[in-house]
């Protein structure tokens, strides 16, 4: 049997405990307890909680990107492979309450820094970038403004929304959640929703059917449990 790492002990141990209790939940002092290891080991590896939620996250992002590049390439239409990239996130997040919660308590201002600067190294950013060779915001903004300001009002949604519905505050379903989200980023994208609605509802078809071939993401909560 292939022995396990304390970084692996350290990360399998806050994954479930993330899924189990949320990030604000779950304390350095939980994790070291049900890893068996000790602060000084966290710190090691990871340096702090906020990194081993940034991981998590990542680990959330891979999946969907794995699931998603079997079907269609970025490349062939920019547009619609974000689009469809949102569909699948949104609902992965709404078939576990739980994976929603975490999400949303993830995208906090801390971790957001460590979201943003790998953003701008990632597919994400280029992905960005070649919608934007055909659409504009404004013109008072150069692309990078643009896409930044779109990243930051995403994450924020996420998190605002998902808060006040968590708490009972907001009165709203999940495919007005869904659409307000795609409102929100087309704009910042300077696209018009109502002018995409052939690519809103096929990608959202070809979302159901990544949703439906791959387990981890139809029930999220496999991620965060399974080694």
């Amino acid at each position: 049997m292939k022995k396990i790492s304390p970084a692996d002990k350290i990360y399998r141990a806050a994954k479930s405990l993330f899924y189990e209790s949320g990030y604000y939940g779950t304390t350095t002092r939980d994790i070291t307890a049900k890893s068996s290891t000790n602060l000084g080991l966290i710190k090691y590896y990871f340096d702090s909680k906020k990194i081993l939620a940034y991981k998590m996250i990542n680990e959330i992002f891979d999946e969907l990107l794995d699931s998603i590049n079997k079907h269609i390439k970025a490349d062939d239409d920019p547009l619609f492979y974000a689009m469809t990239y949102t569909h699948v996130f949104m609902s992965m997040l709404f078939n576990d309450e739980k994976v929603e919660s975490f999400v949303v308590e993830a995208f906090s201002d801390e971790i957001m820094e460590e979201i943003e600067d790998a953003f701008y190294r990632s597919y994400q950013y280029d992905l960005n970038l070649k919608i934007l060779e055909t659409h504009s915001f404004s013109l008072k903004f150069n692309t990078h403004q643009t896409i930044q300001l779109n990243l930051f009002s995403f994450h924020n949604a996420i998190k605002s929304i998902g808060r006040m519905r968590q708490r009972g505050r907001m009165d709203i379903t999940n495919e007005q959640f869904r659409l307000y989200i795609f409102k929100l980023i087309l704009f910042g994208l300077g696209i018009d929703l109502d002018d995409e609605q052939k690519r809103m509802e096929q990608s959202y078809l070809l979302s159901e059917k990544i949703m439906s071939e791959n387990e981890r993401l139809n029930n999220p909560s496999k991620i965060f449990l399974e080694p």
